[in-house]
């Protein structure tokens, strides 16, 4: 790469960086290395098996053969699909990767939801707005979402 005369304080570009989509589970170990690397906390890896496996639908995004992004869509494929497992790692953040995986995750959903499904989602601290762009607005103060950790 040639630089200008006069600019040589200039950054050089980063490369290009391609990523690939794919509908697929992740396995066990990608699963927990990207929810690791995005900052999330890992889980049981028998918990995982189980629950992967019993995915409606996932989406994975692969960058030099190395998978960077999940997301899952669960549920009772009828009533109820809830949206878990958002994650980019955080050197792939603001690429417009999770983007692209609700966009697929929806797609999912605006497929095979009836009208009076529920589509769900628990956001992490401070990622609202960014699922407040695709249409997901917070419960009602006297509807709370309620969990038990196990």
């Amino acid at each position: 790469m040639t630089i200008p005369p006069g600019s040589e304080k200039q950054e050089p570009l980063k490369a290009e960086r391609i990523y690939h989509l794919i509908e697929r589970v992740p396995s066990v170990a990608e699963y927990n290395q990207v929810r690791q690397l995005a900052g999330l906390t890992t889980k049981d890896e028998i918990a995982a098996a189980r629950g992967l496996s019993n995915s409606l639908f996932a989406v994975c995004v692969e960058c030099d053969g190395q998978v960077v992004a999940i997301g899952r869509v669960i549920g009772d494929g009828g009533l109820f699909y809830d949206i878990v497992d958002m994650a980019v790692i955080r050197e792939h953040q603001n690429a417009g990767l999770g983007t692209e995986v609700m966009n697929a995750l929806l797609s999912y959903i605006d497929a095979h939801a009836r009208p009076s499904s529920l589509v769900c989602l628990m956001a992490n601290r401070g990622s609202a707005p960014f699922y407040e762009k695709f249409g997901f607005v917070a419960r009602d103060p006297d509807m709370p979402g309620m969990v038990i950790r196990k």
